[in-house]
């Protein structure tokens, strides 16, 4: 249900809960545009408050990611993805999830929001089991990865728990 815009030349992602139309991101096309100014909104539109892509959630499973982009390369592994639309997840958002069934978390998040990561898995760590996927090191973030990159990612997701969560940390800094 993906839309486009000619008047701002931009892709326009829905954001749905419960099937009812809340809001939308967009995102500019145009290459002289930079990605932090390409982002727009619904005026009023609180995106801490609900997760992008909703309705692909088909199970107790989801992948986690900030953006639209990162979250639609997941498209075919078999699971649902939502995205934060951000690297700060709030509890609204955890809450939703929760209530939706959701018990593991794979989280796609950028590998520049691993402090907000870390803090993430510590808060709710008795909730869900959470599982790290690793960006591939030539790239910046899944939504520069193909589909079937960000597919392996989650097939050698690296589950998270209280004994490993400091060397999964430390992997993180020295790029491993």
């Amino acid at each position: 249900k993906l839309r486009y815009t000619s008047n701002f030349q931009q892709v326009v992602f829905p954001v749905y809960h419960k099937g009812i139309l809340v809001g939308y991101q967009g995102r500019s096309i145009r290459a002289d545009v930079p990605k932090e100014k390409s982002k727009f909104n619904l005026p009023g539109f609180k995106k801490a408050d609900f997760v992008m892509f909703e309705l692909t959630i088909n199970s107790e499973s989801v992948i986690l990611c900030e953006g639209p982009i990162s979250a639609m390369r997941f498209y075919k592994c078999g699971i649902g993805y939502v995205a934060s639309m951000g690297k700060f997840v709030s509890e609204t958002q955890m809450t939703l999830l929760h209530g939706l069934g959701i018990r593991k978390i794979y989280l796609g998040l950028d590998p520049d929001a691993w402090k907000e990561t870390k803090k993430l898995i510590l808060k709710y760590m008795g909730d869900f089991q959470f599982y790290l996927l690793n960006v591939p090191s030539n790239k910046e973030d899944f939504g520069a990865c193909s589909y079937e990159e960000a597919c392996i990612s989650y097939d050698n997701a690296e589950e998270v728990n209280q004994f490993n969560l400091e060397l999964l940390e430390a992997k993180r800094f020295l790029g491993m």
